[in-house]
């Protein structure tokens, strides 16, 4: 790998942690040096064209079924937000960095459904994993 490209995948991997860090940027760092690296590489991307990366949770009924059992509704969470990815073609190899917004902790709910049209009559223990917090993180790992 050139130098010029050691920069670069230098540089995306700060990007990188800064993302999963939750915006905070390492000491020395500034966004704005983005678009010049050393050995004279430019990329035609600015700090206002990357933006912050943000990760967000948001309540939502869900229910929960199964046959011959009444339905029941409990409040769950989605996560959703916009993270930062990067592909760059390098002379030898392609530079690539992901990252998505994703569960990073939940809790298990157990939720009991009355049976009545079973035979016979019961009730039926769910287990629900409801979610309890979200950020964005390196695609390709599981968390939760």
């Amino acid at each position: 790998m050139r130098a010029s490209e050691s920069s670069l995948v230098f540089l995306m991997l700060l990007l990188t942690l800064e993302n999963s860090q939750g915006g905070k940027t390492h000491t020395g760092w500034r966004p704005q040096r983005i678009k010049k690296l050393k050995a004279g590489l430019q990329l035609p991307i600015t700090a206002q064209d990357i933006g912050k990366p943000w990760c967000r949770m948001k309540a939502f009924p869900q229910t929960i079924r199964r046959r011959g059992c009444e339905a029941r509704t409990i409040t769950n969470n989605i996560c959703y937000g916009q993270c930062r990815s990067f592909y760059i073609p390098l002379r030898k190899i392609e530079f690539e960095s992901c990252s998505f917004c994703t569960p990073v902790s939940s809790e298990t709910e157990t939720v009991v459904l009355n049976c009545p049209n079973r035979s016979p009559p019961s009730r039926l223990v769910k287990k629900v994993k409801i979610i309890t917090a979200c950020s964005c993180r390196v695609c390709g790992k599981k968390y939760i």
